[in-house]
C-alpha cells in the first residue's frame, strides 16, 4: 500500500500542468448576458425594476453592455423612495444531478462570474451596489450552503469581474445563481449585470489517482 501511494504521489508530480486541468463544462446559464432581448430563463422578484435593457441614462453618464447588445438593468423604474434602502433579485437555477456521484465523492468543481457595474455620483451621500450569490440546493429544493461577493461597488459607471469558484458541497444537487441589486440613495436601484457565468467540472488530479488506484489494486489481486 505504501509503494502504491508513493508510485501515485510521483506521478501526480509528473502530470503537465495542462493534462491535470478541470475539464469544465460550457456556460450552464440561459441566456447569459440578456442577449434574448428579455429576461429568459431567469427569474425576478420584480419585472417592473429590473429589465433587460441596450442602454441607461444616468445622472453622470451613459450605461452600455459589456458586451452584445443587452444587459440586465436594475434601474428600470423607480424602486423606492428616496433614502429608502431598497433591493431586487434576478436568479436561475441549475440542474446539476447529473453530476450526483460527482458531487458526493466531494470531486465537483464550480465557478461563476458576472460583470456588474454601479453608479455613484459625486452628488450622492450613498451609493448602490450589486451581488453575485450562489445557493447549493439538494434534491428536494433546500439550501444547504451559500457563498457571496458581499455588495460590491464598482468604480463608476465601470464594468468589473466578479467571480465565485470551489468544491461544490456534498449533497448538492442544483446550483442557483442570484444577482442582487441594492440602492441607499435615489429612487432607483443603479446596478448593472451582464455576461454571467457558471461552469462546473470533475476535479482532475484526485480522479486520475484513484483511476490509477484501483487499476493497481487489480492488478495485484
Amino acid at each position: 500500500m505504501k509503494k502504491l501511494l508513493m508510485i501515485c504521489a510521483l506521478i501526480g508530480l509528473l502530470i503537465p500542468p495542462a493534462a491535470a486541468s478541470p475539464d469544465w463544462s460550457s456556460n450552464l446559464l440561459l441566456n447569459p448576458g440578456a442577449e434574448t432581448g428579455t429576461l429568459n430563463g431567469w427569474t425576478t422578484d420584480d419585472p417592473v425594476v429590473v429589465a433587460a435593457s441596450q442602454s441607461q441614462h444616468e445622472a453622470s453618464g451613459m450605461v452600455y453592455p459589456h458586451s452584445g447588445n443587452w444587459f440586465f438593468n436594475m434601474a428600470a423604474t423607480e424602486a423606492a423612495p428616496s433614502g429608502v434602502t431598497a433591493s431586487r433579485i434576478l436568479y436561475q437555477d441549475v440542474d446539476l444531478s447529473s453530476y450526483a456521484s460527482k458531487t458526493d465523492a466531494g470531486l465537483l468543481l464550480f465557478k461563476a462570474g458576472v460583470y456588474l457595474q454601479t453608479e455613484d455620483a459625486t452628488s450622492f451621500p450613498g451609493a448602490d451596489y450589486g451581488q453575485l450569490t450562489l445557493r447549493f440546493l439538494n434534491g428536494l429544493g433546500v439550501e444547504i450552503d451559500t457563498l457571496s461577493t458581499g455588495l460590491v461597488q464598482s468604480p463608476n459607471l465601470t464594468w468589473i469581474k466578479e467571480t465565485l469558484d470551489g468544491t461544490a458541497p456534498v449533497g448538492m444537487r442544483s446550483i442557483s445563481l442570484e444577482l442582487l441589486g441594492e440602492k441607499n440613495e435615489s429612487t432607483y436601484i443603479n446596478a448593472f449585470f451582464d455576461d454571467t457565468n457558471l461552469q462546473v467540472a470533475p476535479e482532475p488530479a484526485t480522479l486520475f489517482l484513484l483511476g490509477l488506484g484501483a487499476v493497481m489494486l487489480r492488478r495485484k489481486r
